[in-house]
């Protein structure tokens, strides 16, 4: 019962508005993962090097958007 009422927690608080710097972190982020993502899928020959820290960039930039998401600002009254 208690994981039922933490995710029902954590949606309403996915529903609420976010700060305008989350927006920004979230932005940045999904730009991140994108442009790395698409490095990753081009033909092109990379060292292992550079595909291991593309995938880090990647996951960091899925991670902070996910994350972004969950901040709220208390002063907005408003769902987005």
């Amino acid at each position: 019962m208690d994981i039922i009422k933490s995710l029902a927690a954590l949606n309403s608080n996915m529903n609420q508005a976010t700060p305008k710097w989350a927006g920004y972190i979230r932005n940045s982020a999904l730009a991140l993962a994108t442009i790395s993502g698409t490095i990753l899928a081009s033909p092109i020959a990379l060292s292992a090097v550079v595909i291991q820290q593309l995938v880090y960039c990647t996951l960091a930039g899925t991670i902070l958007a996910t994350i972004s998401q969950a901040f709220t600002d208390s002063s907005a009254n408003t769902v987005q």
